[in-house]
């Protein structure tokens, strides 16, 4: 052990000796200075590939960056999605080179392309673990490796062509996207032609760019391993090469409705087939099919009804429900595994009442077993589920399991001075049955 220490510690002493040696400092200063000229060589500009998240949780985007000699960067990309943007646009920002433990790259002043995957955002839940300086690792006029700081991962930058508009190019990635994703498919079919597929699961209920591949999926179904990706300008490339079944493969094409692989070879280096195709769960049903005008259903025997309508919140991932009479929002998640919906406890209205703002929210309530409601309990809800049998398309509800001892039957709406309820405001809506569909 104390040979070892010894090693570990002349190894250090050597570094530090090193890191400020002249040829250390002067390889420094090349290195810096050679980071900056390949960075401004490009007059287009850089395709940046960058993944955020230590886990590769999020998958991954690309930027186009181009970068000029007053360490000025202007930053476009197709997380402009992500932003909620209707088209992509761009923003100049500062950067400069740093020296530290090598050459760094740091974006240092706030361009919300780059940094919408560093800003924590808590109150929407956006963690995205994402990072800002990049070190560079070496490079040439055409291409350039560097790697984040936070996550080690590679960011690669590749010249962007002179002749391309840098607009165009980022919305040939959208329209990739989108031609994908609004099919909602439950994963793809990875398939090297021997008739026995290997299903590649989308987890994801925001569309985010990763597969999972569950090896024993009914025994195991906590035990799987991700694969993140990002969208291309044609089809998709996996962060890191992908291997089942003796094919390894990269970069796929997108042809005739399938991911096709542009670079599969075999365990020999041989050339090799492989395919990814989107499939659907049995009893899928989509999004859209849920939009809508219905007659809303409930009390104790179905005896009361009401018109409520369906309608988009967030495209392909959740609704509100409109309750007649009300000004109520009922926020619905939309589960495209299951071909259902879900409600738990929400704020569906904001109200001012003597000037102080106040929320509505409807309380998880089971009305047979003494009338219990609860608040703060994060969980306890309705699932809305398809009634396959129905000559007519009819959603029934039933209790999702998360509350204990009670079960939930209906909703009671309730007034809210910030955490701490004041009143009922609606006790009507109690046992809910169906809703039954009677216009798109």
């Amino acid at each position: 052990m104390a040979i070892a220490c010894g090693l570990v510690l002349a190894s250090c002493t050597h570094k530090v000796e090193d890191f400020f040696s002249e040829d250390s400092a002067t390889r420094m200063d090349e290195q810096q200075k050679k980071c900056l000229e390949l960075l401004t060589s490009s007059p287009n500009g850089w395709i940046v590939e960058y993944f955020p998240s230590q886990e590769l949780h999020y998958g991954g985007c690309t930027y186009i960056m181009t970068f000029d000699n007053d360490n000025y960067v202007t930053i476009t990309g197709d997380v402009s999605v992500k932003m909620g943007l209707a088209a992509p646009g761009q923003e100049r920002s500062h950067f400069s080179i740093k020296r530290s433990s090598g050459v760094v790259l740091a974006f240092d002043s706030y361009n919300s392309y780059l940094h919408y995957w560093s800003d924590p955002d808590l109150n929407k839940g956006k963690i995205y673990d994402g990072d800002y300086e990049w070190v560079f690792i070496d490079g040439d006029s055409e291409r350039m490796e560097f790697h984040s700081i936070k996550t080690r991962h590679r960011v690669i930058f590749t010249k962007f062509p002179e002749t391309e508009n840098k607009f165009d190019y980022v919305n040939r990635i959208i329209d990739m996207r989108n031609e994908v994703i609004p099919y909602l498919y439950a994963g793809f079919k990875w398939d090297t032609g021997d008739g026995n597929p290997i299903e590649l699961i989308d987890q994801a209920e925001t569309h985010l760019a990763v597969l999972s591949y569950f090896p024993n999926p009914e025994t195991e179904p906590d035990v799987y391993t991700t694969y993140s990706f990002r969208y291309t300008a044609d089809g998709l490339v996996f962060y890191d090469p992908v291997t089942f079944k003796g094919v390894t493969a990269q970069t796929f094409k997108f042809e005739n409705g399938s991911f096709v692989a542009q670079d599969a070879v075999n365990a020999s280096g041989a050339p090799a087939e492989v395919s990814m195709t989107g499939f659907h769960p049995e009893g899928f049903i989509h999004y859209d099919e849920f939009l809508g005008n219905y007659k809303f259903y409930y009390g104790s025997s179905g005896q009361n009804s009401a018109n409520v309508e369906i309608i988009k919140n967030v495209n392909f991932l959740s609704y509100y429900m409109l309750l007649d009479g009300t000004n109520y929002k009922l926020p619905l998640t939309y589960n495209k595994a299951y071909g259902s919906l879900s409600l738990t406890e929400s704020v569906v209205e904001t109200r001012i009442i003597d000037g102080v703002e106040h929320t509505v929210k409807c309380l998880p309530w089971d009305n047979p077993n003494g009338g219990s409601y609860s608040w703060n309990t994060k969980g306890p809800g309705m699932d809305f589920v398809v009634d396959r049998n129905a000559s007519i398309f009819t959603i029934t509800f039933q209790d999702n399991g998360k509350w204990t001892d009670k079960t939930c039957t209906g909703w009671l709406f309730s007034i809210f001075n910030g955490s701490t309820r004041i009143s009922t405001d609606s006790n009507k809506w109690s046992y809910w049955k169906r809703l039954e569909k009677i216009s798109e």
